[in-house]
C-alpha cells in the first residue's frame, strides 16, 4: 500500500511518523515469514 495512503488512514500529518510504522510492520512481516519457513 502506498505510504501516503497509510498516512491518510492513520491520520498522520508527518510522513516521517508514518514511516516509523511502515518500517516496523515490514520488519514484523519478514520475521514472521522467516519463522514460517524455518518450520516447514
Amino acid at each position: 500500500m502506498p505510504i501516503d495512503v497509510v498516512q491518510t488512514i492513520l491520520g498522520h500529518t508527518s510522513l516521517s511518523t508514518t514511516s516509523i510504522y511502515v518500517k516496523a510492520e515490514q520488519k514484523r512481516m519478514l520475521e514472521a515469514a522467516a519463522n514460517y519457513y524455518r518450520q516447514v
